[in-house]
């Protein structure tokens, strides 16, 4: 995977002769604009030359700038022939030059298939019930520390009280039983049918990266005792999960094509450990050799 950091040069040896060429095993110290797209076309996503910002051709990716070169260590072995440490081989101090493309697959990963995935990212319960069967975290539901907890929040949870009990940016709860001398707690989720929340509130607490700035709907059962919660992303959005959402919503990388009532269709790779914005991208770099060491 290419390289895009913002490591500062860092000693090594002698600087060598100017005419000595980029060697393995070499400490090389470079200004780089990384683009996404056809060569001489692309857009920026990455540059040590803030000061061409004003010049550089933007995207849809909000581009990462720095005012300072970066260095990287060939490696004593030949990597890729399209490995950025390998295109650096042979050049000497001052030779600026663009790359030749690079294809998605050896870059920031490539869509594996196209897959369709329910909208229906959860059914719940309105009415909730802890008791002694009940494990929250691995450890057997406690009513009295539970009680105790939200006494510490300011909230006294008797029935009627109405609280935000799984998080501030969903939906509150209203108590209906709490009694600690029974270890049973119970209360009722205070939704109503087409309520929009953040997905970023919903997927709080999973790993994820990308874009979750859009909407999960409520569709209220109608015996009103249970809930849908219903994605509704954009068409065009990327996010990846870096582990499991649900049993359909594995970890990995999704960029959304089509949506429509039920479901949606999405390319997809396993590919979760990099930059969502990226996938399925060629991308392309500008080098200019600052320093050689050795």
């Amino acid at each position: 995977m290419p390289p895009v950091s913002a490591n500062q040069p860092t000693p090594s040896s002698a600087l060598l002769d100017p005419s000595a060429t980029v060697q393995l095993g070499d400490r090389v110290t470079i200004e780089l604009t990384a683009f996404y797209g056809p060569v001489g076309q692309g857009s920026v996503f990455f540059s040590t030359e803030q000061e061409r910002a004003t010049s550089l051709p933007i995207g849809r990716i909000q581009p990462s700038l720095q005012t300072s070169p970066i260095s990287i260590q060939v490696p004593l072995e030949r990597a890729g022939p399209l490995d950025l440490p390998t295109l650096l081989l042979g050049h000497r101090v001052g030779d600026a030059y663009t790359t030749p493309l690079i294809p998605s697959d050896e870059a920031f990963g490539d869509w594996e298939e196209e897959r369709t995935l329910s909208r229906t990212l959860a059914n719940l319960p309105v009415e909730v019930r802890y008791d002694s069967s009940t494990f929250l975290g691995g450890e057997q539901f406690n009513a009295s520390q539970y009680v105790e907890h939200w006494r510490r929040e300011g909230i006294d949870l008797k029935p009627g009280t109405v609280w935000s009990c799984e998080n501030e940016e969903l939906w509150q709860c209203r108590a209906l039983e709490a009694d600690e001398d029974a270890n049973v707690l119970r209360y009722q989720r205070v939704v109503t049918d087409g309520q929009a929340y953040a997905m970023s509130a919903v997927v709080a607490g999973v790993q994820v990266t990308g874009d979750f700035a859009w909407n999960v709907t409520t569709v209220v059962s109608p015996d009103g005792l249970t809930f849908d919660l219903r994605v509704d992303p954009p068409v065009g959005v990327r996010f990846q999960f870096r582990e499991p959402l649900t049993q359909e919503i594995r970890s990995g990388t999704y960029e959304v094509l089509r949506v429509d009532a039920s479901s949606f269709q999405a390319n997809y790779t396993s590919v979760d450990n990099t930059n969502a914005d990226l996938v399925g991208e060629d991308i392309y770099y500008e080098v200019t050799i600052v320093r050689i060491t050795r």
